[in-house]
């Protein structure tokens, strides 16, 4: 987090928020935790106790000591995942923990000192929320040091192979697609992003049961609308070119995408992100 600015990640539902706030996290080699807040699920009644902590017999019911969420991230980054969903209790708290940097567990009346950083992500526009009078505008100015917006994936679809890639090769290695079912998989809209693009693609490869995935595997995914009889595709000379490249290496190495890639002297998500663009059939590209 460069230089300790709290950092707010808005996104769609399924872009992907969190695992940036994990890359993060990890890049920053704090040692503490990286501890996750589901800001929407805080009861309101017991705000103080979830993010502070309470002593035992602070209340009624309170047993044992709880250190809380804010505690627990000590040293290390703590998420307020949907923060725009936080009760206006849970607002008003938080924003004397980051004025102090300390908590005080209900039950106790010694302030504790907390080594945080923080990290909000929500799917929420929190600034016509805080206009509205929804959110807390003095705290949305503390938690947006750096904003960072992770566009859906209708606005990447370059992306789209490289998550298909990644899925494939976590839950089906070898598995490859037939050229509709991979038009398809580009072409959809995805409203709910990556997760949804990786359930479809999971789902379908169980679906296909070691052969290639089809289009009939992949249920729910909506067919690209086809272009227009006045506008058919066309391809540049660069990529007829780099098609060709690719169809030789490929047939050279027989599929193998390792392989090719070390013989166009480039990194695999690359040649999965052209054989997808290029709609070349892994198993037969010429």
């Amino acid at each position: 987090m460069a230089a300790g600015l709290p950092v707010l990640v808005e996104g769609e539902t399924g872009v992907g928020k969190e695992r940036l706030v994990a890359a993060v996290h990890a890049a920053s080699r704090r040692p503490g935790a990286l501890v996750a807040v589901n800001c929407a699920a805080l009861p309101a009644a017991l705000v103080e106790g979830e993010l502070f902590g309470h002593r035992r017999g602070a209340f009624s019911g309170a047993i044992d000591e709880r250190t809380g969420y804010l505690r627990a991230a000590d040293r290390g980054t703590v998420l307020l995942d949907e923060v725009g969903d936080m009760p206006p209790a849970a607002q008003a708290a938080l924003l004397r923990v980051l004025a102090e940097r300390a908590v005080t567990p209900v039950g106790d009346e010694r302030p504790i000192a907390v080594d945080l950083a923080v990290m909000s992500a929500t799917h929420r526009d929190l600034a016509a929320l805080a206009a509205a009078g929804g959110f807390r505008a003095d705290l949305l100015a503390r938690l947006r040091g750096v904003a960072v917006r992770i566009p859906p994936l209708r606005e990447r679809r370059e992306d789209i192979a490289v998550f298909v890639a990644r899925s494939l090769g976590r839950t089906a290695p070898g598995a490859v697609l037939e050229v509709d079912a991979a038009r398809r998989l580009l072409g959809a809209d995805w409203p709910g992003n990556v997760r949804e693009l990786e359930h479809a693609v999971a789902a379908a490869a169980l679906r296909a049961a070691g052969r290639a995935i089809a289009p009939g595997d992949l249920e729910g995914v909506s067919a690209p609308a086809a272009p227009a009889a006045t506008d058919p595709p066309a391809r540049s000379a660069a990529d007829a070119e780099l098609r060709a490249r690719l169809v030789d290496a490929l047939a050279s190495h027989r599929g193998n995408i390792s392989a090719v890639a070390r013989a166009l002297g480039r990194d695999r998500k690359q040649i999965h992100r052209w054989i997808a663009r290029l709609a070349i059939d892994v198993r037969d590209p010429r």
